[in-house]
């Protein structure tokens, strides 16, 4: 008799749920939590950005609590091809580093605090922190040596120097750098847990 009286509510609650489910599943993913990007290597380096107009980015360890590391990386659909290199773009055509790169994400990096991108200027540059446009699109490009490496290659600097510009670090509290050769172990190389 007892269940009787609760099994509607039961077969109600049950529904509802299923229901909830599928609709989840067919939802939009949020913006992932903004987190660190840092470098493979055991230096423990990772951007950190004060969110000041025209101020470089830095490779810094994380002190406890810092949310100046944290990082938007979000995929970028420059070309129209949903956020990946074709054929002809983002690169200058008749570099190569589209046919090199093609099918590689395209993404931005945002400090998350202050809404700052990481601009690369030119190919033996540092890094700066400014507004969405010039020098704002990066490449990432998987490591072949190590799961879950990336190098990441900024559009603009390769463009204008007619070769692929990596994101390198040149030790802890220094800016990072755009090179056009790696630099050093592990100081080219990336994770990439601040969003996709």
């Amino acid at each position: 008799m007892l269940m009787r009286k609760f099994l509607p509510a039961l077969v109600a609650a049950i529904t509802l749920a299923a229901g909830l489910l599928t609709a989840a599943e067919g939802a939009i993913p949020a913006l992932a939590v903004p987190e660190p990007v840092c470098q493979l290597a055991a230096n423990g380096l990772c951007l950190y950005a004060n969110g000041q107009n025209g101020h470089d980015v830095y490779a810094r360890q994380i002190p406890q609590g810092e949310n100046a590391f944290d990082t938007n990386t979000i995929k970028a659909d420059a070309c129209g091809g949903g956020a990946k290199v074709t054929d002809t773009c983002p690169f200058e055509e008749g570099l190569n580093l589209n046919t090199q790169y093609k099918g590689d994400i395209i993404f931005t990096m945002q400090n998350a605090p202050s809404g700052m991108y990481f601009l690369g200027r030119y190919a033996t540059g540092e890094v700066v922190q400014g507004s969405a446009g010039t020098g704002d699109l990066w490449v990432q490009v998987p490591d072949l040596n190590a799961q879950a490496a990336y190098y990441f290659v900024n559009v603009r600097a390769s463009s204008q120097d007619a070769t692929a510009a990596f994101l390198c670090s040149n030790g802890a509290n220094a800016p990072v750098h755009l090179f056009t050769t790696f630099q050093g172990s592990g100081q080219c190389v990336w994770d990439n847990t601040g969003g996709f």
